[in-house]
């Protein structure tokens, strides 16, 4: 049986990191197209909702995967280089993926009625 925690502890966190990145986006592309009169939902209030929760709940998320990363390589014999190397890639995965699928979600995003 695979150690999860040890060996892809490091994965995990960065995989839960940008998925919630990619939450993020989506939720604010919902948002965003619900308040310029996109689209009609039976969820609107949801979106709503989601809009002022979600970004607290993906900076918590990501804020946790860098903690976690940082506690698992104390415990590990790593050169320097690759610690920083690994904070780097925590520090940097989140608001990567949540501003390229912000664009993506938006590509073609109509403009709002002024």
């Amino acid at each position: 049986m695979p150690d999860l925690g040890r060996r892809h502890g490091f994965k995990w966190c960065n995989g839960i990191a940008s998925f919630s990145g990619i939450v993020w986006a989506y939720t604010a592309y919902r948002y965003n197209w619900l308040n310029i009169g996109g689209g009609e939902t039976a969820f609107k209030e949801f979106w709503i909702a989601a809009s002022g929760v979600v970004p607290y709940m993906a900076l918590t998320v990501w804020l946790a995967a860098m903690i976690f990363v940082a506690l698992q390589d104390r415990r590990r014999a790593l050169p320097l280089v690759s610690r920083m190397l690994r904070m780097g890639a925590t520090l940097a995965i989140m608001p990567i993926s949540l501003f390229v699928a912000d664009w993506f979600f938006h590509i073609g995003f109509r403009v709002s009625p002024a």
